[in-house]
C-alpha cells in the first residue's frame, strides 16, 4: 500500500504498508517422486551452468512458467507451462558481455500487472532488468544499472513506501549493499550504497520483521559469518537492529514464519560448513541464536514452502558437492525433522517450490548446474488406498462411511483431502453415489477394496 494514499482531507499516510504471506497448499505426502528430467541446453551446446531459477506466470494463462538463469552463457531461458505441468522448449534472452548471471527475483517493476525479472551479475557491478511482454517473454533491450561489485544476493521490496518494487543487492566484491530505487516506471537510475554493520555481504531477503507494516532486510555475511537484521523506515532507509552468529558461511537466505507465532523467521544455507540454520524472530527486531541442521556437503540454496499441506513451512536445501536436495519436515513448532534426500545428476544447485499443475499441491523443481538439467518432482495427496476420510489411518471403514453419507446426502463435511483420494472406485470422478456403493460392497459384502493411489 503506497504512502501516496490520502485521507478525505488530502492528508497522506505516514508510510506505505506491506503484508507478509505464504501460499497455502492442499494436503499431500511430503515424499516426492521424480516425474521428468530435461535439459536446458540447446542441441549440440556445451556447459551453460544453469544456476538460478524462477517460477511465475509469464503469459497470464494461470500456470507457472519456468525461467532458468545461466552463468556461463550469461543468459535467461524461458519454458512455458503447457497447462499440464510440463514445459515447452526454451527461448533464450541473452545479456551483453560476460557478467555471469546468477541471483534473481521476479516483480512488477513498471506497474503493468505483468511479471518482470531482476538478475544480478556475480563478476561485475551490473543489475539487469527484463520487462515482461505478457506473452511469455521479455522485451528487448535488457536494461542494465551499475551498483556494487560482485552481486551475490538480490531481493525485491518497496523500501520507500511509494507503492512500486525497489531492489536491493548484496555485493561480496564491494563488501556492501546497494538500494536500486524504482521511479515507478521500472527505471532504476537512483542507487544508494548501504553498509550492513557486518562484513562480506553475500545473501539477502526481505520481510516485515517487527510487525510495523514496513519491509525489513535480513543479510547474510561471509567474512563476519553473521545474519544481520536491518529495519526499514518506510522512507528508503535501513537501520541496524540486531545480528547473530550464522554458525557457518551464509550462501542463501529464506524468510517465513516457521514456528507459527506470527513473527518472521529466517533460515540460511551455510555452504562450507555443510549445514542450514533456523533463526527465530521475536517480532520486535530481535533474533534468537541459530539452530543448526546438518545438510549434504556445500549447501548453497534454501527454500521454504508447505510441501505436505499441514499448515506450516517445510524446508528444502540444495547441496552442490553433496549432490542432494534435502527436504526437512516442519513439526509445526519450527523444528525440522525426518530429512529426505533426493539426488540430482551431478550437483543439486537450487530448487523452486511452485504448484506446477494447479492441483493445489506445491511441486518441487530442482536444478543441476553441472549437467544443466531440470528435475520435476511431484507428490500426491493420495497415499496408500483411497477413502480415509476421518484421517484415522484406516481406509474405507464404517467411520469413513458416515463422512461419505454426510457429504453426499446432507451437504456437510468434506470429500476427503483431495479429489484423487475421494475417487474411491477410480472412475475419475469426485466422491459420488457410485463411490458410496463401492464402499458399502467392500465393508458389508466383501467386495473389492478401494482403488490404490497411483
Amino acid at each position: 500500500m503506497s504512502k501516496g494514499i490520502t485521507t478525505s482531507n488530502a492528508t497522506p499516510i505516514e508510510t506505505g504498508y506491506s503484508w507478509n504471506f505464504w501460499a497455502k497448499s492442499d494436503f499431500s505426502s511430503i515424499v516426492q517422486s521424480l516425474d521428468t528430467v530435461f535439459t536446458v541446453r540447446d542441441s549440440g551446446e556445451g556447459h551453460i551452468q544453469c544456476y538460478g531459477a524462477y517460477a511465475g506466470d509469464l503469459n497470464d494463462d494461470g500456470f507457472s512458467d519456468l525461467t532458468i538463469i545461466n552463468e556461463i552463457s550469461d543468459d535467461v531461458r524461458v519454458a512455458l507451462n503447457d497447462g499440464t505441468g510440463s514445459f515447452s522448449n526454451f527461448i533464450t534472452y541473452p545479456f551483453s558481455g560476460n557478467g555471469v548471471a546468477s541471483p534473481n527475483e521476479g516483480g512488477d517493476f513498471n506497474g503493468d500487472g505483468i511479471i518482470d525479472l531482476a538478475v544480478g551479475a556475480t563478476v561485475t557491478d551490473k543489475l539487469r532488468i527484463l520487462i515482461g511482454d505478457g506473452l511469455g517473454g521479455f522485451v528487448t533491450p535488457v536494461m542494465e544499472y551499475a551498483g556494487g561489485f560482485g552481486v551475490r544476493g538480490l531481493t525485491v521490496m518497496d523500501i520507500d513506501g511509494d507503492g512500486d518494487d525497489d531492489i536491493i543487492t548484496s555485493n561480496i566484491g564491494s563488501n556492501n549493499l546497494t538500494i536500486f530505487l524504482n521511479d515507478g516506471n521500472g527505471v532504476f537510475s537512483t542507487t544508494v550504497p548501504v553498509e550492513s554493520g557486518s562484513s562480506g555481504e553475500f545473501a539477502c531477503a526481505a520481510a516485515d520483521a517487527n510487525n510495523d507494516g514496513i519491509p525489513d532486510l535480513f543479510v547474510g555475511t561471509q567474512i563476519s559469518r553473521e545474519i544481520v537484521l536491518l529495519l526499514g523506515d518506510g522512507q528508503g532507509g535501513l537501520q541496524f537492529a540486531s545480528k547473530v552468529d550464522a554458525k557457518g558461511n551464509p550462501w542463501m537466505l529464506a524468510v517465513g514464519d516457521v514456528n507459527g507465532d506470527g513473527n518472521v523467521d529466517v533460515v540460511c544455507a551455510n555452504s562450507t560448513d555443510h549445514n542450514a540454520v533456523v533463526i527465530f524472530g521475536n517480532g520486535l527486531g530481535g533474533m534468537s541464536p541459530a539452530v543448526t541442521y546438518n545438510t549434504p556437503q556445500f549447501a548453497i540454496a534454501i527454500d521454504l514452502g508447505d510441501l505436505d499441506g499441514d499448515g506450516d513451512l517445510d524446508m528444502v536445501t540444495s547441496s552442490y558437492s553433496g549432490n542432494s536436495f534435502r527436504i526437512f519436515e516442519n513439526d509445526g513448532s519450527g523444528n525440522f525433522i525426518n530429512p529426505l534426500d533426493y539426488p540430482a545428476s551431478s550437483t543439486a544447485s537450487c530448487c523452486i517450490l511452485h504448484d506446477r499443475n494447479n492441483d493445489g499441491i506445491l511441486d518441487f523443481t530442482g536444478i543441476d548446474e553441472i549437467d544443466d538439467l531440470v528435475f520435476l518432482f511431484t507428490s500426491s495427496c493420495c497415499t496408500g488406498q483411497r477413502g480415509d476420510f476421518n484421517s484415522d489411518g484406516i481406509n474405507a471403514n464404517v467411520l469413513d462411511l458416515t463422512f461419505i453419507v454426510d457429504f453426499i446426502f446432507r451437504g456437510s463435511g468434506d470429500n476427503g483431502k483431495c479429489q484423487l483420494e475421494s475417487d474411491i472406485n477410480g472412475d475419475g470422478k469426485t466422491l459420488d453415489i457410485l463411490d458410496l456403493t463401492y464402499v458399502v460392497d467392500f465393508i458389508f459384502r466383501g467386495g473389492g477394496p478401494p482403488v490404490d493411489c497411483p
